[in-house]
């Protein structure tokens, strides 16, 4: 909508499983090392949304969460084009009107 356009850097399944079994066998030979513990955090994390798919709809459903669109059908959310809308007019109003000094 910006007309900007975003390099994209895919990693195939087979990638994201390799990279999880070297950290997970780095970690497991250096205990200590917490680059690598670390690293399978975040491998395992990619495992389980894009090689397992436990972030899709159809998931949820299966572990029993509740779609507020079934639960309150005449509810219609704003979608996530007219939040960009809203945005790039510099219309969109901040989340958090008042934020700690740090952030």
């Amino acid at each position: 909508m910006s007309g900007e356009t975003i390099a994209r850097n895919y990693v195939s399944g087979d990638d994201i499983v390799a990279a999880r079994a070297r950290f997970a066998a780095l970690a497991k030979s250096e205990p200590q090392n917490m680059f690598a513990r670390t690293m399978g955090f975040i491998t395992d994390y990619n495992y389980s949304k894009y090689v397992r798919g436990d972030n899709t709809p159809a998931y949820a459903a299966y572990l029993g969460y509740l779609d507020v669109q079934e639960l309150y059908p005449d509810v219609r959310p704003r979608s996530f084009r007219a939040f960009v809308a809203e945005l790039l007019d510099g219309k969109a109003e901040k989340p958090y009107k008042v934020l700690p000094r740090f952030v």
